[in-house]
């Protein structure tokens, strides 16, 4: 059972994640019982979700220590707590009832129409003329970077066969499981995170294929993401009785927010790189151990352990024999002594040279 209303949140205890996983997991503190309750809920949800079609991606967030001028100090990897998964199924459920809730509006024979706006032209759509909402969708991936992808990790010992345009969830999952197998368990959940295609806003809901639900939206962060703050302002009219966006306008604003979206995950993608290239600056001439995780006619790039510094290997720098790049296998071979570099090896590199403007960061053999 649910309940829409316009309500007061009155806190009594305002806990950081680490603090409500340590609760958890000793069943000691404040509202402990409580906290247990909803950590095993969430553990439900989460398991039914998997179930139903939800993929389980799961990519590093690098994190920077800094000093008072913004120069990093350390790199480390954002833990995921149990508490962060808590929290992450309450706000799916929410959203996910948002969305439905709307189409209990549409499909209740007695819920009048609000009165019809006259931008909307639309006739044929009930979701264009009965209480239009904003939708957060999902697209299907793309077939040609999965099977892309599957080239890849053939030599690892990864079967993945994508045939057709549908490429159902479980044999992403079933890739993805494979994958957190080996030493390139993060680089290739990054490629898998990239074949697939974005999610936008929209009001023409064909549903959610990351997560595997039909109708999804995003209602619980009205005070830092405008697409909420919309899907607010169109339950508290639909209840009232009066018109709110029409389907043309949500279209419009829904592009906009989409178009906002795709440069702020850009922003932080280069900004998270700089502050790499930043850290490694300071400790050219360090030796690091790593993971190969892409093989070119170039060279090689490779993963720090334990940065997750990202940089290149470049072909000249391999002096000790001259290298044939083998594209279908993923690696170079050495013509002469027959030594291999492929894709998911460890490797020792030392830094040598970065550049700030490009964001690259050039090793070479240790």
């Amino acid at each position: 059972k649910y309940e829409i209303a316009e309500t007061v949140i009155r806190s009594k205890k305002r806990f950081t994640y680490e603090e409500a996983q340590k609760v958890i997991d000793t069943g000691k503190g404040p509202h402990h019982v409580a906290l247990e309750i909803l950590a095993k809920m969430a553990a439900m949800l989460t398991s039914k979700r998997f179930r139903e079609g939800s993929i389980d991606l799961d990519t590093p967030e690098p994190r920077f220590e800094l000093d008072d001028k913004g120069k990093p100090l350390s790199v480390y990897v954002k833990e995921r707590l149990a508490a962060h998964r808590l929290v992450e199924e309450c706000m799916l459920m929410a959203n996910k009832t948002v969305a439905a809730h709307i189409s209990l509006l549409r499909n209740t024979k007695h819920n009048r129409d609000p009165e019809p706006s006259k931008a909307s032209p639309h006739k044929q759509d009930s979701s264009k003329t009965r209480f239009p909402f904003i939708y957060r969708i999902h697209d299907r991936p793309d077939t040609d970077k999965l099977r892309n992808i599957a080239e890849m990790v053939r030599p690892l010992g990864i079967q993945f066969a994508p045939t057709d345009k549908k490429v159902s969830s479980s044999s992403v999952n079933e890739l993805i499981r494979q994958a957190n197998q080996t030493t390139l368990k993060y680089a290739i959940n990054e490629l898998i995170l990239r074949s697939m295609a974005k999610a936008v806003y929209s009001p023409k809901n064909i549903g959610h294929y990351g997560l595997g639900f039909s109708e999804y939206s995003h209602f619980t962060s009205p005070i830092r993401r405008y697409p909420d703050l919309i899907a607010h302002r169109l339950l508290k009219q639909y209840a009232s009785g009066l018109p709110g966006y029409s389907y043309t306008e949500l279209i419009r604003l829904g592009d906009h927010c989409s178009d906002r979206e795709r440069d702020a995950i850009t922003a932080e993608r280069d900004s998270v790189k700089l502050k790499q290239v930043e850290y490694m600056s300071e400790r050219l001439g360090d030796t690091f151990a790593g993971v190969i995780s892409g093989v070119t006619d170039k060279g090689l790039y490779v993963v720090l352990n334990e940065s997750f510094c990202e940089g290149m290997v470049a072909m000249r720098d391999l002096d000790d024999d001259f290298y044939v790049y083998e594209q279908s296998r993923h690696l170079l071979r050495g013509r002469n002594r027959g030594k291999t570099y492929k894709l998911g090896d460890e490797m020792t590199v030392k830094a040598v040279r970065t550049n700030a403007e490009q964001r690259q960061i050039d090793f070479v053999p240790a």
